[in-house]
């Protein structure tokens, strides 16, 4: 096998190596083909070895070479793991405060929201024992903006505790992002 026939059949069984580092091997044999002044003619098999002997070398040693590569990622996630635990413990100090706060006023609201149902079915229950065509009216009208007092109020602890949680993810995810931006540059 001359020359050329050897550097297509190594290039062809190294098809599934990255093209880096098949372009590497290729470049690596054709210099060291041309430095021990082979010629055209000659057969390169007796000399260096057959293309699948070195195609399986070279593939032996791009997996030792990746699995490298995903032990070094593995320890590096080990790190951000160990590094998040971390800041998520001294950040407990100040979450925990921020979320009892968080959840006392939407409990409150919630409370004001119920006791608006509560006064909007007595006010109800007066239009039905009002004597007068006035004092249902207006036992009617403290019906409607109790009820829609309530209805407003319970949108609003719905959408508050919604931002809330989005709140806390983004913050979260921004303190997740600095941690990995300071290990990245260390």
């Amino acid at each position: 096998m001359n020359k050329k026939e050897f550097l297509a059949d190594l290039e062809k069984r190294l098809k599934y190596v990255s093209e880096e580092d098949r372009t590497d091997a290729i470049e690596y044999y054709s210099e060291y083909l041309c430095d021990m002044n082979v010629s055209d003619e000659e057969d390169v098999c007796e000399k260096i070895g057959k293309p699948k002997e070195i195609a399986a070398n070279i593939l032996t040693e791009c997996t030792e070479k990746m699995i490298a590569e995903k032990k070094e990622s593995k320890k590096g996630n080990a790190g951000k793991i160990i590094l998040l635990i971390f800041v998520i413990i001294f950040s407990i100090p100040v979450l925990i405060p921020l979320a009892i706060v968080i959840i006392t006023v939407l409990f409150t609201i919630l409370t004001i929201a119920l006791s608006f149902i509560v006064a909007g079915i007595g006010s109800a229950v007066g239009v039905l024992l009002a004597k007068g065509i006035v004092q249902k009216m207006v036992c009617l009208g403290a019906t409607i903006i109790l009820w829609a007092l309530a209805v407003l109020l319970l949108v609003g602890v719905y959408e508050l505790g919604r931002l809330s949680i989005l709140l806390i993810i983004k913050l979260s995810k921004k303190s997740g992002k600095k941690e990995n931006n300071n290990e990245e540059n260390n």
